[in-house]
């Protein structure tokens, strides 16, 4: 689920300046009983498989969650990409309610929560200067299993990238 674009295609393709502009983002996602699925949301992209520069979020999100294991960033939720993102900002305050997944036989859940990108792979990361990122919105996480693993970051969640530079 995406605010501009649920799913990108493959590194031939580039996300440009690409913003949601939208007052509010609202998004209840529920899981059926057994099932052990993931998802992942973002301001502007949900699942980044492409290329992305000179995007953001200017939205405020609520997100209710009852998801095995959920990912959401400001601007893209899930990201699986080669090529190194260049400015990408979130301005919108953001709340997940993760409370208690209603199927209880597998409790252990995982949240990757951040500003601007939930979940990195892939690729090299270079945070600074004219290709850095900024997150000026509120981050908020209510709830959630106290078994499961949180991944929470201002700008990045959870990073599993080849090379990563932080300045």
């Amino acid at each position: 689920i995406g605010g501009v674009v649920a799913s990108s295609g493959s590194d031939s393709y580039i996300v440009s300046g690409c913003n949601n502009n939208a007052e509010t983002m609202s998004l209840d996602m529920h899981m059926l009983p057994g099932n052990n699925s993931s998802a992942s949301a973002g301001g502007v992209v949900g699942y980044l498989s492409s290329q992305i520069k000179n995007c953001s979020n200017n939205a405020d999100v609520t997100i209710d969650s009852r998801i095995k294991n959920f990912y959401f960033g400001g601007v893209s939720g899930y990201t699986n990409i080669t090529k190194t993102p260049e400015n990408c900002n979130n301005y919108g305050d953001i709340t997940i309610d993760a409370g208690e997944l209603e199927d209880k036989s597998n409790q252990s859940n995982g949240i990757y929560f951040g500003g601007v990108f939930a979940h990195v792979q892939k690729c090299d990361l270079n945070i600074t200067g004219t290709v850095g990122f900024v997150n000026e919105g509120d981050l908020k996480l209510i709830g959630g299993s106290t078994e499961g693993t949180k991944y929470i970051g201002g700008i990045i969640g959870y990073a599993k990238a080849t090379g990563a530079t932080f300045s």
